[in-house]
């Protein structure tokens, strides 16, 4: 399976028309021509990892669906790992299906349970992604202390 990766230094605001293309070996890095800084941010996403073929992505799902349900998730997960006081490295696995997802949550770092815990309930509650077949992603996000 080909791994697209969609590398952007800040929440996935900047339009995808901003990005550009390097091609490494087997897998497409994306970045955005003006990375943000992010050096001031307690929660950020580092990269997004498509985990889904281009040609499969592309049938599938529409690369705005596709921005709008990771801002939304980002949206959600922003405040409460803004609560954890260490540093942190959080990875959100979205495997997306037509009206459903499920999410998984790996972590470096020691956040507590209980934010961890409602990182996971608030992904539950987000909208389904509008997609006609499976799509996986991963979100990288990174905690300061």
């Amino acid at each position: 399976m080909k791994i697209i990766k969609y590398i952007l230094n800040c929440a996935l605001c900047l339009s995808l028309a901003l990005l550009f293309v390097t091609t490494i070996a087997s897998a497409q890095i994306y970045q955005p021509k003006n990375p943000r800084d992010t050096s001031g941010q307690k929660v950020f996403t580092d990269h997004v990892n498509l985990l889904t073929g281009q040609q499969d992505l592309e049938k599938r799902v529409g690369l705005e669906d596709l921005a709008s349900f990771i801002k939304s998730a980002e949206a959600k997960a922003y405040p409460i790992l803004a609560k954890y006081r260490g540093s942190a490295l959080i990875l959100l696995q979205f495997n997306c299906k037509p009206n459903k997802y499920d999410v998984t949550i790996a972590s470096q770092g020691n956040p507590q349970e209980s934010i961890l815990q409602a990182l996971h309930d608030a992904m539950k509650a987000l909208t389904p992604l509008k997609t006609s077949g499976e799509v996986i992603f991963q979100l990288e996000i990174h905690v300061r202390p």
